[in-house]
């Protein structure tokens, strides 16, 4: 029965290659996701001094077609019904990350926990997702500028899946995804849905367009 022990150590092996290997995988999806929040960040800011910086009078047809476009919604009383829930939810979950409040851990806290698990900066990490969900969170509970909060929340969302809860499975006792992925749908919604009627944006649209 000499075989069984040398057996266990090639299963013990492989087990480690294949950890090994899941971590690597896992960085390198990490530093990508990094890149990516920053690079969307960089352009959502550039964007944003566009819309409200006009060159010429040409500049600012066009970018007052576009921000009408943004805002503009025909989704009726609907949306309200995932913005409220889902706004409170996010804003109470930046505000944990931000200002440590409903027993979160602040951005000291939260930028080191962000670090141990690869999300390098952690305190840039940690002020970009608790900002992304407070003040996303906060606009659509207002409907303001609906559509590109929940895109950054949309964005925020993927990489709490990936991240953190992807590889617990799917149930949330388990620290699984779905409570994330709910939240990731509701934001993927509201990109295509827009405010609805009741919000700023359905107020600023209606005089952008006048």
């Amino acid at each position: 029965m000499g075989y069984l022990p040398a057996m266990e150590n090639r299963v013990e092996v492989s087990s480690n290659f294949l950890n090994l290997k899941f971590k690597i995988v896992r960085f390198r999806l990490l530093k990508n996701i990094n890149i990516l929040i920053i690079n969307v960040s960089k352009q959502l800011l550039k964007w944003g001094c566009e819309a409200f910086w006009f060159k010429n009078f040409e500049d600012y047809v066009v970018n007052k077609l576009f921000l009408g476009k943004v805002l503009a919604s025909d989704a009726g009383f609907g949306p309200l019904a995932l913005r409220v829930p889902v706004g409170i939810i996010f804003i109470a979950h930046g505000a944990q990350k931000l200002f440590g409040a409903f027993g979160g851990y602040g951005l000291e806290g939260t930028g080191q926990w962000m670090a141990s698990i690869g999300m390098q900066p952690g305190y840039l990490m940690a002020l970009l997702a608790g900002s992304g969900e407070f003040f996303g969170g906060l606009f659509i509970l207002l409907g303001l500028l609906t559509r590109p909060s929940s895109v950054v929340l949309a964005i925020t969302m993927l990489v709490a899946i990936f991240s953190v809860h992807f590889q617990h499975g799917l149930f949330m006792s388990n620290n699984g995804y779905e409570y994330a992925l709910a939240l990731l749908a509701a934001s993927v919604s509201l990109v295509f849905s827009g405010s609805g009627t009741l919000a700023f944006d359905k107020f600023i649209a209606d005089k952008i367009n006048a």
